[in-house]
């Protein structure tokens, strides 16, 4: 079962394969790293929330998003550039019929996980490719 930092971020399977074990998980482990602080930081904030619900539904343009929760797109931008470095969010391109191309956020992840116990705080992502 792949992580979500693991797919999240990679930029294609070739490259990871070609990758030694002990980089994969070096990786890996940077990017839990990003997701623990970044994303639990973010989940606390009301707009990263309710762009998350947006998403989880289907793939959304930054102008769809901005129009539903009657914010700023400036702000929707900012919310969902953060969204993508903790690794919660990935990007796609929606071509129309006439030629004019968009691009769209969606969930990079099925599952969060937070957990707390003696040795602190954890967090176990699951992909959305999984």
């Amino acid at each position: 079962m792949n992580t979500m930092s693991e797919s999240a971020v990679s930029s294609g399977v070739g490259a990871e394969q070609l990758r030694k074990p002990s980089d994969r998980l070096s990786d890996r482990q940077s990017r839990e790293s990003t997701v623990e602080t970044e994303g639990l930081e973010l989940l606390s904030d009301d707009c990263a929330r309710r762009i998350l619900e947006i998403v989880a539904a289907d793939a959304t343009a930054a102008r769809d998003i901005s129009e539903r929760l009657d914010v700023s797109r400036t702000t929707v931008y900012r919310r969902l550039d953060r969204l993508e470095e903790a690794g919660l969010l990935e990007t796609g391109m929606e071509y129309d019929p006439d030629g004019h191309h968009r691009k769209v956020f969606e969930l990079a992840v099925d599952r969060l996980a937070v957990s707390l116990d003696a040795n602190g705080v954890s967090v176990d992502c699951v992909s959305a490719a999984d």
